[in-house]
């Protein structure tokens, strides 16, 4: 057994080292335990808990999935052993017996209605990293019900290997956040607003800009995002899953009522690679945008489409108007004129500039520089 677990240990550090899944090598550690599965559990800080995240993420082997997925259903009773199962990074492996005693094991809802139909008995947890902002993680080995509680043999040897299972934890938790990082910081110098998504579609983070429009378009309740509408709140959620299915596509939305002089574009993509949420990682990203009718035309605009293509003012100015996203009876209010004479012009500098439709003008004036 010591052989096979400090293989599967180096496993373990391996994909860290190596930016992998730990999904599989997870499975070969418990396997290597004499364990039936194990999970990684995250709990997050009560203080980041309050304002914005869910306070529980879970990485688990397939043969704990469908349990798992019980469990954060809110289909389990009350589980006694978050409050009195909390090992510290000084300790080793606790277990059950540690902690209960075999009449209360025996008499507890969560271990004989909920554990036990689904074939698990008894664990063996430990701290396995800790961090101030994304919280604690802990790795819990589980065993079935034919299985013998874990001995303190056994004990002894999980844990000599526990300082490597450490250090793996550590290194994944930093490569990933040095990643992240890099990937905000590019958003946050182009002055645009993000949100972080684990894989279950929760914001795990975003950045000031981006928590300037909650409130305003958005509610952020419990990890979840949603509009102020309903309709809105529907095609919000569409569009955050979509990253997030297989195969992971990119989606945009636009938020707020149709017509209104304030709205959200909110465009939402995948994160490729092993970004786990257990580790603080991300598993897609939303870049919103705050769109806000124009007034009347930027000047600078104006004069670039005019000189670019050769427009008239009359022309550049229609065209600028819609290239931003103003219909065409509100861009002939704006200027004075009339639906007709605006329809002219348009018309006029869609042949000039040689395009066809309303959103390729949209594409090529949010391209240009001024």
């Amino acid at each position: 057994m010591a052989t096979d677990l400090t293989e599967a240990s180096n496993g373990l550090l391996e994909a860290a080292l190596l930016g992998s899944d730990w999904r599989e090598a997870l499975s070969t550690y418990s396997e290597a335990a004499g364990a039936k599965g194990a999970t990684l559990v995250r709990y997050q800080p009560r203080d980041v808990l309050k304002s914005r995240l869910h306070n529980e993420f879970v990485l688990s082997t397939d043969s704990l999935a469908s349990s798992v997925a019980d469990y954060l259903a809110g289909q389990a009773p009350p589980d006694p052993r978050i409050a009195r199962v909390s090992p510290g990074l000084g300790d080793g492996f606790v277990t059950d017996f540690d902690q209960f005693t075999p009449d209360e094991i025996g008499r507890d809802a969560f271990y004989e209605e909920f554990l036990r139909p689904r074939d698990v008995r008894w664990h063996a947890c430990a701290r396995i990293d800790t961090s101030s902002r994304v919280g604690d993680l802990y790795l819990s080995l589980k065993r079935s019900v034919r299985q013998e509680h874990y001995s303190r043999a056994e004990i002894r040897a999980i844990n000599a290997c526990l300082p490597t299972i450490r250090m793996a934890a550590a290194i994944s938790r930093t490569i990933l956040q040095a990643e992240q990082r890099g990937k905000n910081s590019v958003f946050d110098g182009r002055g645009e607003a993000l949100f972080e998504f684990d894989v279950r579609g929760r914001v795990i983070d975003f950045n000031p800009l981006a928590g300037r429009l909650i409130g305003d378009f958005l509610d952020l309740s419990r990890g979840q995002l949603s509009a102020l509408s309903r309709d809105d709140t529907n095609r919000l959620a569409r569009a955050i899953a979509a990253p997030l299915g297989v195969p992971p596509r990119v989606a945009c939305v636009v938020l707020g009522e149709p017509g209104s002089d304030r709205r959200v574009i909110f465009k939402t993509f995948p994160v490729v690679g092993s970004a786990h949420d257990v580790f603080g990682a991300t598993a897609a990203m939303a870049v919103a945008t705050l769109w806000e009718r124009p007034g009347w035309p930027p000047d600078a605009l104006v004069a670039s489409l005019r000189e670019s293509f050769g427009l008239t003012n009359a022309e550049a100015r229609i065209a600028a108007l819609v290239g931003l996203g103003v219909s065409l009876a509100q861009s002939a209010a704006t200027l004075g004129i009339g639906i007709g004479t605006a329809r002219n012009y348009f018309k006029a500098a869609q042949t000039k500039i040689g395009v066809s439709r309303q959103a390729e003008l949209v594409l090529l004036v949010g391209s240009m520089k001024v």
